[in-house]
C-alpha cells in the first residue's frame, strides 16, 4: 500500500469507526419498541431484525474489536487499527464503501427517529456504551428493557384513537420506508464480505433467532398478507429464517404443555371412524389441533412398495407414488405403548416430519424433503415418506457405508476435495438440526445416501442425511420412548455401537445382554449433544481415510469399544493430518472430545445462580456458538486463511 493510500485508509478508518458507533446507538432505539397494531407489529419485527443482521455485521467483519482495542488505548493509531482488521478490509475504496453505507443508514435512522421513539417503551440512557447494546442486541433475550414481542395476535387495539390516524397518516410509510432502507444498506454490506464468510454470516444472524426465545416468538408472529410490509416480503432470508421460527414456536409450545393430550387419539380399529389420514373423524379438535399440519398426514394405501430395503438398513424401503419415486423410512414401536405414549409419539413425528420438510428448503442443509407419515398399526410402525433430490438419479441410492466397503475392496480412494465438500456438507447439517433443537441419535454412514449420477470412480455426488427413527427433540422433559423388540439386535451390535459416545458404551456394557425383550429408555444416559458430535467426528474419520470404522476396529486388533476409543484418539486422528490436513483433523478432534460449549470456572458459578431453563439455554448457545465457530466455519475456510 503506497503513503497516499495509507493517509486514505487511516482517514476512512477512523470515520467509519465513528460511524458504526453512531449506527448501534441509532439502532438501540429498537430495542424496546414495544408492540401494538398487526401491522406495527411485523414492522417492529422486520425494523428489530434489520437491527440484528447489522450488528452480526459488525462481528463477522472485526470491527468490534478495533473499537473495543480503540476504547482501551485512546492513543491507538489509524495504521494500527488498521491492522486489526481483516485483510479484505484494508484498502481505502473498501472502507470508503463501509463508510457510505453506515452514514446512509444513519442518515435514514436520524430522519426515522421521532417515530421511533413514539413507540418505545422506555428512554435510552447516554450512559450505556456502544459495546453493552450491542451485546444486549446479540441476546435480545436477556434484553431488560425490550418488551416482548408478540406471540398471538389480538383484536382489539392498542392505540389511542390519536395515534391510529398518526399512524395512517404517516408514520406506517415513513417506518416502511426504514425498513427497505435498513434492508438495502445491510445487502450492500453482506457483498462487501469475502465468499467464505458469507454463510458464516448468515449462520450468526441465525444463531441469535434459535437462542432467543423472545425473538423467534415475533417473527414466527408476523404474517405475510400484512399490506405494510407486502413491499419487502422479496426478503428470502427472513422468509426463511420466520419458517424455522414458527417451527421452534411450535416446540416451545409443546414443551410448555407437554402433559396435555394433543393429537387425536388413534382408533381402535382401523375399520371405524377413519378420516382419510387415519385418524378418528368424530373427535373434538384437541388443544394442538392448530400446531398440526394436515398435508402431511398420509396413507399407506397412497404408495407401491417396489423393492426391499436396501442391505444396509432393514427400516429403509423403497416406493413409488405414481411414477415418483420414494423412501419409506420405517419407526417401529413397541406392542405395549399405551395410548397417551402413542399420542406422544404421534406428536414426535408430526414435528419431526415438519422440521424435515422446513429443513429441506434451506440452502445449507442436505436432507431429503418429508411428503409426511403415515402409521402401520398391523406392524406397530410409522412411516416417515421422502422424495428424491429434483437433480438427483432416479435409481436406487447408495449409502455412504456400501460406498466406502465397495470402494476399499477395489483399493480405490475418492477425489481429495469430493471428499472435503462432502464433509463439510455433513458438518453443516448436523449444526442445522443442533441448532433447531433435534437430535438424530443415528448417524453412521449407513445413514449417509449418495443419488449418483454419474459413474466416474473417483467423484462423489451431494450426501444426504437420512435414518431419522430415532430422533427427538432436545427439550428438558423430552424423553426417548421405548424401543421394542425388533431394535434390539441392532441396538447391541458392534459396528453400530462403533458410532457411540463412550459414555453410552459404558452404560450398555454395564447391562446384562440379552435379557428383556424391550429396550428401556433409561438404558443409556441421557442423549446429549455431543454424542451427535461424537458420531460425526466417527463418520468424518472413515471420509478422511476413505475407510469403513469396522474395518478399522478390524485393524486395530481389539475387542474392547473402550480401548478402541482411545486408540483412534491418539493414532487414527494423527493419522488424518496427513491426509486431509491440520484444520480437518482438528474438527474431527474436536468432535470426538465434545471440545463444543466448554464453561470455566466464573461460568459455573454465574449459573449456578439461574435457573434450570436459563441454565440450559445458556449451555446451548455455547455449544452452537462453539461448534459454528469451531467445525462449521474451520472447514468452510479456504486453506491457508
Amino acid at each position: 500500500m503506497s503513503g497516499l493510500e495509507g493517509l486514505g485508509a487511516a482517514a476512512s478508518v477512523i470515520g467509519m469507526i465513528g460511524a458504526v458507533k453512531t449506527c448501534i446507538d441509532l439502532l438501540d432505539i429498537l430495542s424496546s419498541a414495544r408492540s401494538a397494531e398487526r401491522d406495527l407489529e411485523d414492522l417492529l419485527v422486520h425494523l428489530q431484525w434489520q437491527r440484528i443482521r447489522f450488528y452480526c455485521w459488525v462481528q463477522e467483519t472485526g470491527f468490534t474489536e478495533v473499537m473495543v482495542k480503540q476504547e482501551s488505548t485512546p492513543t491507538l493509531q489509524a495504521s494500527e487499527m488498521i491492522s486489526l482488521l481483516p485483510h479484505e478490509f484494508r484498502f481505502p475504496f473498501m472502507l470508503s464503501h463501509i463508510h457510505r453505507s453506515i452514514d446512509n443508514m444513519n442518515g435514514r435512522l436520524r430522519s426515522a427517529r421521532l417515530v421511533l421513539e413514539r413507540y418505545s417503551t422506555t428512554s435510552h440512557s447516554n450512559r450505556e456504551s456502544w459495546l453493552e447494546k450491542l451485546r444486549r442486541g446479540l441476546n435480545p433475550d436477556a434484553d431488560s428493557n425490550s418488551s416482548k414481542l408478540p406471540t398471538r395476535r389480538t383484536g382489539s387495539p392498542r392505540l389511542s384513537l390519536f395515534a391510529r390516524l398518526r399512524w395512517v397518516a404517516g408514520d406506517e410509510k415513513e417506518l416502511s420506508q426504514l425498513v427497505d432502507g435498513l434492508r438495502t444498506y445491510n445487502v450492500e454490506l453482506k457483498e462487501l464480505l469475502p465468499y467464505y464468510k458469507m454463510t458464516a454470516f448468515e449462520r450468526r444472524v441465525g444463531l441469535v433467532l434459535v437462542t432467543s426465545k423472545n425473538l423467534a416468538a415475533g417473527i414466527a408472529a408476523t404474517e405475510s398478507e400484512s399490506q405494510s410490509v407486502s413491499a419487502i416480503e422479496g426478503d428470502d432470508q427472513f422468509r426463511q429464517h420466520r419458517g424455522a421460527a414458527q417451527l421452534l414456536e411450535r416446540g416451545y409450545d409443546i414443551e410448555a404443555r407437554e402433559s396435555a393430550q394433543t393429537l387425536h387419539p388413534p382408533c381402535q380399529s382401523q375399520n371405524e371412524g377413519l378420516s382419510p389420514r387415519g385418524y378418528c373423524s368424530d373427535k373434538a379438535p384437541s388443544p394442538y389441533s392448530f400446531q398440526a399440519q394436515p398435508s402431511l398426514y398420509r396413507n399407506i394405501s397412497e404408495f407401491t412398495f417396489t423393492q426391499p430395503g436396501s442391505t444396509d438398513s432393514s427400516t429403509r424401503e423403497f416406493a413409488s407414488d405414481g411414477t415418483a419415486p420414494l423412501i419409506i423410512e420405517w419407526r417401529y414401536y413397541s406392542t405395549k405403548i399405551t395410548t397417551e405414549g402413542l399420542s406422544t409419539l404421534d406428536i414426535r413425528i408430526h414435528m419431526l416430519a415438519m422440521q424435515l420438510q422446513q429443513s429441506a428448503t434451506l440452502p445449507d442443509i442436505s436432507v431429503l424433503n418429508c411428503l409426511g407419515h403415515f402409521r402401520d398399526e398391523r406392524n406397530h410402525r410409522y412411516g416417515m415418506v421422502f422424495e428424491y433430490p429434483k437433480d438427483g438419479s432416479k435409481t436406487t441410492p447408495v449409502s455412504l457405508r456400501e460406498r466406502l466397503i465397495d470402494d476399499h475392496k477395489r483399493r480405490l480412494r475418492r477425489d481429495l476435495d469430493d471428499r472435503f465438500r462432502v464433509a463439510r456438507i455433513l458438518v453443516t447439517t448436523i449444526y442445522r438440526l443442533f441448532s433447531v433443537r433435534w437430535f438424530h441419535k443415528n448417524i453412521s454412514s449407513n445413514n449417509v445416501l449418495f443419488f449418483e449420477n454419474n459413474t466416474n470412480p473417483n467423484t462423489l455426488d451431494t450426501p444426504y442425511i437420512c435414518g431419522f427413527e430415532f430422533a427427538r427433540r432436545d427439550a428438558q422433559f423430552e424423553v426417548s420412548e421405548k424401543f421394542p423388540s425388533l431394535y434390539h439386535e441392532a441396538y447391541t451390535a458392534t459396528e453400530q455401537r462403533l458410532y457411540w459416545h463412550p459414555d453410552r458404551i459404558m452404560a450398555t456394557s454395564k447391562r446384562s445382554q440379552g435379557n428383556g425383550s424391550e429396550l428401556p429408555s433409561t438404558s443409556s444416559p441421557r442423549y446429549q449433544r455431543e454424542y451427535d458430535a461424537y458420531s460425526l467426528g466417527v463418520l468424518l474419520l472413515e471420509i478422511g481415510l476413505w475407510c469403513p470404522i469396522s474395518r478399522i476396529f478390524k485393524d486395530s486388533k481389539t475387542d474392547d469399544l473402550l480401548v478402541f476409543v482411545a486408540e483412534v484418539k491418539k493414532r487414527y486422528v494423527l493419522e488424518l493430518r496427513g491426509r486431509m490436513g491440520k484444520v480437518y483433523a482438528e474438527v474431527v478432534n474436536r468432535c470426538l472430545n465434545g471440545d463444543f460449549g466448554c464453561v470455566n470456572a466464573g461460568d459455573k458459578a454465574e449459573q449456578s445462580d439461574l435457573d434450570a431453563d436459563e441454565n440450559d439455554e445458556r449451555r446451548s448457545r455455547a455449544f452452537l456458538e462453539d461448534y459454528e465457530r469451531l467445525a462449521v466455519s474451520m472447514m468452510e475456510r479456504p486453506l491457508g486463511l
